[in-house]
């Protein structure tokens, strides 16, 4: 088949998708937009300045956070230093910041890159309905073995050069913050927190406060402040949570009758079903006391037999922290063996996956008639050390000799630790984690599935024919917002939806003890699938567009290769609608903050006036939300990684992602220093160094497609050289991680002595 029939054949690649996109997402972005202008007026006119929806920092961070805006919201976040942003936001929403900002500079590169290609391309002879309207602008416009082929080859060196430069000039920036967050932490946190570590697979003979105490004693000599070994006692927890969800549904009957004292006291019915007919009738109140009273008691008398005499505190509730309490007969049998040796093998650590009573090993099979050693199977503790040098080289050196056993961590921040999963023993963890892993590596194959039928709809005309049905006029805005804008939606909301699958495994299956590690789970997994949809979508939207031209050339290689070069350019219409949404649709969203418009509008009819609101209703309603680093980045990322990719294809995308960049840098610096505030901090762990390895994936991924690219335009040394920036990449990743990122895993001992010097060491 000569390349004119073939070509004669080939489907056309139009802007209409893209015109379409950009017109309903603007719309959409310009109706949130106006919306938030509007009740942001409102609130601002109220007597008293309203900070429920655009300033919940002035209720719990007002120390730092800036003063309300008043009128242009994007100058006054934009005039803001840097300082000041990293004193207000913490340092893991400001390397996000940070990270915008790079992503800005790295399409501005791009932008200016593409200035020059757009004319080579377009300028090119090669000819086809595979190069014309969008492909026109591409590489798929450049004939192949061309002498045109050396510009997207120089400027991609350059691009590189640029990008690794980038990379490098972050990560010394970078290092200077995280080095003052492991020496000091962030000012949210308890001081306790920077010196505390956590402990995983404890043997039996040191599952107790004073036996643990007197191991890390023994090798941190009065630098010990405090030990806590957590229980595993379900019945406990149960009557605990039960007892919560009573004094909750009490405030709620109170605030009631204090809110309307002429309306007849709550009431409930017991004795039965809700079915049953003469049901007792009980004062709602008087009921709640009385079950409170009655689970107070049953509390009690389970910590009486699990540690003693429980004090009570003013209020007349016990001391819910029974972690604290030391046992003296544990601590006593720890005593026979004082003289033994560090001998801490893991033979009872397979057998906790079956088991929570297994064989110690000093030999001691844990009775299930005793419900002390029941509840010291959790092998997990937080230990507190009065100077940051014990706890650096706690975590930091090897304790044991035996990589199963006490296992040392960084302590996360408080408010960051899941404390219902804090027993989970860690062999556990790894069993449902790689049970997790089993199902998500299945769901990225299928998941082909989903993203090929999303992309079949945004190539309906490629599908119509190679049925044999009459095709769409695609110059029709219906046309384009069924290829265009729909496809796009369909799939944003069908990764989101798996985002909330993969936290939902997280926290309750494989059951993570801190919001670091199920943000960095998150991460991770959505990150993939993300990375996932360029490839599907590149792949199949390349077949699918030319899915009669590939019929044609029947077997010829040659043919097919040809097609393929030229059709990879059309998938790319798909990415730029993506970012179109994400720019203007997703930006609108966001600032309007409507999803909380809308919750607090259905609470405020549903719970009218606010008198009838406890305290702890209006404490919650007051309390500003909190970023899932797992939600927010792997969009982004996945723009970052287009950005990359297409820079050399079609260059005309960069132009679309360094909006995008802008804008979101805008948005979010507004929104981190107005609306949200952290539950916890993470220095960085999350939003820089989880984040960075698929930056670097990004650039490698790049790489490798413009080698191919080279290779099927049928390039002569250009293959070769292209090889170049790959072989630079590897050099300067490897010098990266030897020289920064390395010694930032831990903060050196000299810098935590001269902490404990200048900032003196915790008193026990």
């Amino acid at each position: 088949m000569s390349e004119e029939n073939a070509g004669s054949e080939e489907l056309v690649v139009s802007w209409s998708g893209i015109y379409t996109t950009l017109v309903v997402s603007v719309a959409q972005g310009l109706i949130f937009y106006l919306f938030f202008v509007w009740q942001r007026g409102r609130d601002r006119k109220k007597e008293k300045n309203s900070y429920d929806l655009y300033e919940p920092r002035q209720y719990s961070r007002e120390h730092r956070s800036p003063a309300p805006f008043q009128k242009n919201w994007w100058k006054e976040a934009w005039d803001i230093s840097d300082e000041e942003t990293l004193r207000c936001v913490g340092l893991d929403s400001f390397m996000f910041l940070r990270f915008l900002r790079l992503g800005a500079r790295i399409s501005l590169v791009g932008s200016l890159f593409a200035i020059i290609l757009i004319p080579v391309y377009a300028t090119s002879e090669n000819t086809g309905k595979a190069t014309e309207q969008f492909n026109s602008l591409s590489l798929a416009k450049v004939e192949a073995d061309g002498d045109r082929l050396w510009s997207p080859l120089t400027l991609w060196v350059v691009f590189t050069a640029f990008i690794l430069r980038e990379f490098w000039k972050e990560w010394v920036a970078y290092a200077i913050h995280r080095y003052e967050f492991l020496a000091r932490g962030d000012e949210e946190m308890p001081k306790e927190y920077r010196y505390a570590i956590r402990v995983e697979r404890i043997p039996y003979k040191y599952r107790s406060n004073a036996a643990l105490r007197e191991y890390f004693e023994r090798l941190f000599p009065g630098k010990v402040k405090q030990v806590t070994v957590y229980f595993k006692f379900e019945a406990l927890q149960k009557l605990v949570d039960q007892r919560q969800a009573t004094i909750e549904a009490a405030e709620r009957a109170i605030a009631f009758t204090m809110a309307k004292p002429d309306e007849p006291r709550p009431t409930l019915k017991l004795g039965g079903s809700r079915l049953c007919c003469n049901l007792d009738i009980a004062d709602a109140i008087g009921h709640y006391e009385w079950k409170i009273k009655t689970l107070n008691q049953e509390i009690d008398s389970i910590r009486r037999t699990l540690v003693g005499p429980v004090d009570m505190d003013d209020d007349g509730f016990p001391d819910e922290d029974i972690a604290e309490a030391d046992d003296a007969n544990a601590a006593k049998r720890t005593k026979k063996n004082e003289k033994e040796t560090n001998k801490d093998s893991d033979d009872g650590e397979a057998s906790e996956v079956k088991s929570a009573t297994s064989r110690d090993e000093e030999g001691d099979e844990p009775s299930l008639d005793d419900p002390l050693m029941l509840a010291r199977t959790c092998s997990t503790a937080f230990v507190t050390f009065t100077s940051l040098r014990a706890k650096q080289a706690a975590v930091q050196c090897e304790l044991t000799g035996n990589t199963t056993s006490m296992l040392v961590y960084p302590a996360a921040d408080h408010s960051g630790i899941l404390w219902n999963n804090v027993t989970v023993s860690q062999p556990v963890q790894k069993v449902l984690k790689f049970q997790a892993a089993l199902l998500w590596t299945a769901g990225l194959i299928l998941w082909a599935v989903v993203v090929s039928s999303v992309v079949a709809i945004s190539n309906l005309n490629s599908i119509l024919e190679l049925i044999g049905l009459n095709t769409l006029d695609e110059d029709t805005i219906w046309y384009g917002l069924l290829a265009g804008f729909i496809p796009v939606f369909a799939l944003d909301v069908l990764v989101y939806i798996v985002y909330l699958g993969i936290v939902t495994v997280a926290k309750y299956f494989i059951r993570y003890k801190s919001l670091p590690e199920v943000d960095s789970y998150a991460i991770n997994w959505h990150m993939l699938f993300q990375f996932a949809n360029l490839f599907y979508v590149m792949i199949g939207g390349s077949l699918l567009n030319q899915v009669n031209s590939l019929n044609e050339a029947g077997g010829d290689i040659t043919e097919t290769v040809r097609v393929l070069a030229d059709a990879m350019s059309g998938s790319a219409i798909f990415f730029i609608n993506m970012i179109l949404y994400e720019t203007f649709g997703s930006f609108g969203l966001e600032l309007s903050m409507l999803p909380t418009y809308g919750v607090n509008l259905i609470m405020g009819i549903a719970v009218r006036p606010e008198a009838l609101r406890t305290q702890r209703m209006i404490d919650e309603a007051h309390k500003a939300p909190s970023v899932g680093w797992g939600e927010q980045m792997p969009p982004v990322v996945f723009v970052f990684l287009v950005t990359i990719v297409y820079m050399p294809i079609v260059p005309v995308i960069e132009f679309f992602a360094f909006l995008f960049f802008v804008v979101s840098y805008l948005l979010w610096k507004h929104q981190f220093l107005h609306v949200y505030a952290q539950q916890f901090e993470g220095g960085g762990d999350a939003t820089w160094i989880c984040l960075f390895k698929f930056l670097m994936a990004s650039l490698y991924i790049g790489q490798v497609v413009f080698i191919i690219c080279m290779a099927l335009k049928e390039a002569g040394i250009q293959v070769y050289l292209a090889a170049i920036p790959l072989v630079a990449t590897m050099i300067v990743h490897t010098l990266l991680y030897i020289k920064i990122i390395r010694p930032l895993r831990y903060l050196s001992l000299e810098v935590a002595a001269d902490v404990d010097i200048l900032d003196g060491e915790l008193t026990t």
